[in-house]
């Protein structure tokens, strides 16, 4: 868990009982300004955005810390905010870059692989990156809550659909945010202001 105001990491077992904790204030290795996305690769290596210092820092599953990329900018590998992180079934790292509304790819090393997205509301374009989640076949799945939508990509980062718009009845949505893929690579979304969960088969057709 990501205790963005006291500026670290907790772990709790699936019952809720405390593991352990790692971060503290501060610019250092290690340590945290506004932590957010959190995701684990098939290492268990832990990799956290650090929003307000525009880098993602990467621990091992004790909370040791092993290694930091990003800095602010619009560069290829820079950031303006990074939000949300999902690893694929290779490792590789995808970045919620709000502030430049788009998507960077980094190998488990922090190099820079590829980039998707630009400002606008047409396919492949974002208001507000936040949500993202890749599914066993490596398509990834980014939500918008400002243009109440999740958009589907394939792992070139090439536009296949979108899922969703504007509502309260199933299927749309009022400011989907969190999203996540079970094993069978249906997509669960929080959306978030309609205060519930919501289901979606791959095609994008709602479960429940």
């Amino acid at each position: 868990v990501a205790d963005r105001g006291k500026n670290r990491l907790q772990e709790c077992d699936s019952s809720g009982s405390y593991g352990l904790q790692f971060g503290s204030d501060g610019t250092g290795e290690g340590q945290f300004m506004m932590p957010g996305g959190i995701t684990l690769d098939s290492l268990d290596n832990i990799y956290i955005a650090d929003l307000a210092l525009n880098r993602v820092q990467k621990f091992d599953f004790n909370g040791n810390y092993i290694s930091q990329f990003g800095s602010a900018g619009s560069g290829d590998g820079q950031f303006q905010n990074p939000g949300m992180l999902a690893v694929d079934n290779t490792n590789n790292l995808y970045v919620t870059d709000l502030g430049n509304r788009r998507i960077q790819k980094f190998d488990s090393n922090g190099n820079f692989l590829m980039k998707f997205g630009s400002l606008g509301t047409a396919n492949g374009q974002f208001y507000l990156p936040s949500g993202i989640a890749v599914d066993t076949t490596g398509n990834i799945y980014i939500s918008d809550g400002s243009l109440m939508r999740v958009q589907k990509f394939d792992s070139t980062g090439a536009f296949i659909s979108t899922v969703g718009t504007s509502g309260f009845a199933d299927g749309y949505f009022n400011t989907p945010y969190g999203l996540r893929c079970d094993p069978m690579n249906n997509l669960f979304v929080a959306d978030s202001y309609n205060s519930r969960i919501q289901k979606f088969d791959s095609n994008g057709n709602i479960v429940h």
